[in-house]
């Protein structure tokens, strides 16, 4: 089956983490984590510089300048320093995002060679339905065989569950550690629910969102714009569940849905498709659904007959 021009116009918008290449992403962010980098080491250069000047001529190393032209100088450290700070913070920043990225193109790379039958395995692994997938909007990617195109958004679900399952096992064995001394005990564990609110929790949302993506590739969604992590310290999250009730942990950007607890989603880890129930759930059809609208159609044509007896 092809597609024409008339028909694409009205095909539905795919969604990016579908469409993007991961690698070039990774590329470019390593560029601009380098350029970053390279920037902050230019203010620092800088500074030093003017420090190393400023202190030679106090000592009398160098020739003495203007005083205003001194003053300038100490006073350009200023935002020479706040941008070295700037910048290198940045520069971090887009390391890590460069190192995430680079993962998930990896973990594309691992299952470029799929079968289409080992992407409908694993569709089916999920419960999501080829015949429910957009096609003909998928073939533009991939024409040859359209559920190949889905792989991006599969291997990024693989980075994040890779994560899931790793933070979920380091978590649970630091906070169950069996340590001697009472103080470090309480500190690990501490620390471990730190990491189970920052890291576990919001690895498996994002799990759950690339599933959904997979499983409706049209959906136009970011984590960000569904809802907010309420992420607490241990203290604070037992002490407001024993005054205030208060346990909401993911917080929907729609006021109309009910939040989503903390121990909801804890007793849902580590399993992704459990997590995504939660955040997308489908209201089951009711087993009399089949049966009302042959209750209307008959109620109908005894209506006509009534009207019409000699019918």
């Amino acid at each position: 089956m092809t597609v024409t021009s008339t028909q694409v116009s009205t095909l539905p918008q795919i969604n990016r983490h579908i469409t993007e290449n991961l690698q070039d992403i990774a590329s470019t962010l390593k560029t601009k984590s380098r350029l970053t980098n390279l920037a902050s080491k230019v203010c620092l250069a800088a500074f030093l510089a003017i420090v190393t000047l400023a202190i030679s001529i106090s000592f009398g190393l160098l020739p003495p300048i203007a005083p205003f032209l001194l003053i300038g100088l100490v006073i350009a450290t200023v935002p020479l320093q706040s941008g070295f700070i700037h910048l290198q913070t940045a520069s971090l920043s887009l390391h890590n995002q460069y190192l995430a990225a680079q993962a998930k193109a990896d973990a594309l790379k691992e299952i470029q060679d799929w079968k289409e039958g080992q992407i409908q395995d694993f569709l089916k692994a999920h419960k999501i339905h080829v015949q429910d997938l957009p096609l003909d909007a998928l073939r533009q990617i991939h024409p040859s065989a359209p559920i190949k195109a889905l792989l991006p958004a599969i291997a990024q679900y693989h980075y994040y569950n890779d994560l899931l399952q790793k933070y979920s096992a380091r978590h649970l064995r630091d906070f169950t550690n069996k340590m001697e001394n009472p103080m470090l005990r309480l500190a690990e564990r501490r620390m471990a629910w730190t990491r189970l609110e920052e890291e576990v929790i919001p690895a498996a949302l994002q799990s759950a969102l690339m599933l959904e993506i997979i499983g409706t590739p049209t959906l136009q969604l970011e984590l960000e714009s569904l809802g907010k992590c309420k992420m607490k310290p241990l203290d604070q999250r037992f002490l407001d569940r024993m005054i205030d009730h208060e346990d909401d942990y993911f917080c929907f950007s729609d006021t109309q849905r009910t939040n989503l607890t903390l121990t909801e989603l804890y007793d849902a880890l580590p399993d992704a498709d459990t997590v995504r129930k939660k955040l997308f759930p489908r209201s089951e059809p009711s087993s009399w659904s089949w049966y009302i609208p042959n209750v209307i159609q008959e109620l109908g044509f005894r209506l006509c007959q009534s009207r019409n007896p000699n019918s």
